[in-house]
């Protein structure tokens, strides 16, 4: 019998935990040497803001950047973004205290409608609340029907797969890691450090056990995301269409499954407009890279790099740029907060 898929949605974290032993003491620099703080609004007419929490590195949260890049290139609404980007794990921290401890998942949106504050932590649901044009009526359902199967088949397996062959080898992988999960231009300085010095001290075996991770899952999860490859290069080949949904007699155009199966594959592909969240081969397992280079032979890769080429980043420049706020707070900033001068 085999082992079943990975799921999509793992369990929250529990928020006793997160305030004893070692977990207590990150969690306590964290929030001593961090804050939470907004971007500037691009232009006068962007007057309504979205705090986006994310796992910076999470292919689902990529799902998230890559519809409010969208939205907020949009010239034609008024909703502009920050993202509060964290490492594996220490998100938890700001996921539950932004969801009064209700939630630890990501990514999780936080915005006011009618005055009123709200919160969503789904991908579909926030997909379909700001980005309706992604979802044409005629296909609506199975748009959506699409996102799910690909949220489980391909999203929470490709974690399973990079994750295996990145943190079962931690010690080998450890400097990959850190720039992939902990990116001190992405992350708080302060969450960049306690990844770096945590990874090998329980860290990476927690997050393998939290997610289930093992050889026997890993390789259950391998065979699923080429399947997902297999069926829609052979979909695509049969209908002659531009994109995911096309039928040989009408085009839909570009859809919320166009985008839901490239931002979840960025990972292995490692689109040349997503750079500055991917790492060179070189750093990368063989196993990792022998994976790429077969997804990108087949036509639902190429489909996936296209998606990326014609529509991940709207203003026309060559790379997509994190929609940031520094996070990290000064030894002086922290002085004065504490009243020591």
């Amino acid at each position: 019998m085999s082992s079943p898929l990975p799921i999509e949605n793992l369990k929250p974290a529990d928020p006793k935990r997160l305030s004893s032993g070692p977990l207590a003491v990150a969690k306590f620099l964290i929030e001593t040497f961090s804050t939470v703080r907004q971007r500037d609004a691009p232009s006068p007419s962007k007057t309504a803001h979205i705090r986006l929490i994310t796992i910076s590195v999470s292919h689902f949260c990529e799902k998230v950047r890559f519809a409010l890049d969208l939205l907020e290139a949009d010239t034609t609404n008024h909703w502009y973004f920050t993202e509060d980007a964290h490492p594996p794990g220490s998100h938890a921290f700001e996921t539950l205290k932004a969801s009064q401890q209700t939630s630890s998942a990501t990514p999780m949106i936080l915005f006011e409608e009618n005055g009123e504050p709200k919160m969503m932590y789904d991908s579909t649901t926030i997909l379909e609340k700001f980005m309706p044009q992604l979802y044409p009526d005629e296909i609506k359902s199975q748009v959506i029907q699409v996102e799910r199967d690909l949220g489980q088949r391909l999203g929470a397996t490709l974690r399973c797969v990079a994750y295996y062959h990145l943190l079962s080898n931690a010690k080998e992988y450890h400097d990959t890691l850190v720039q992939l999960c902990a990116d001190p231009n992405k992350v708080a300085y302060i969450e960049s450090v306690v990844f770096d010095q945590f990874l090998e001290r329980g860290l990476a075996d927690r997050m393998m056990k939290s997610m289930n991770i093992n050889k026997e899952s890993c390789d259950v999860s391998e065979v699923a995301v080429r399947e997902v490859f297999a069926e829609w290069s052979q979909r695509l080949e049969e209908t002659g269409g531009e994109y995911l949904l096309d039928t040989k007699d009408q085009s839909f155009g570009f859809t919320a499954a166009d985008l839901t199966l490239a931002a979840l594959a960025y990972p292995v592909l490692q689109p040349p407009e997503l750079c500055d969240w991917c790492v060179s081969s070189e750093k990368m397992p063989a196993a990792l890279n022998d994976l790429k280079n077969d997804l990108l032979a087949t036509k639902a890769g190429q489909h996936a790099l296209k998606i990326y080429q014609r529509h991940r980043v709207p203003n026309g420049e060559k790379f997509v740029t994190m929609k940031y706020a520094d996070r990290s707070k000064s030894i002086w900033g922290w002085w004065k907060s504490m009243g020591m001068v």
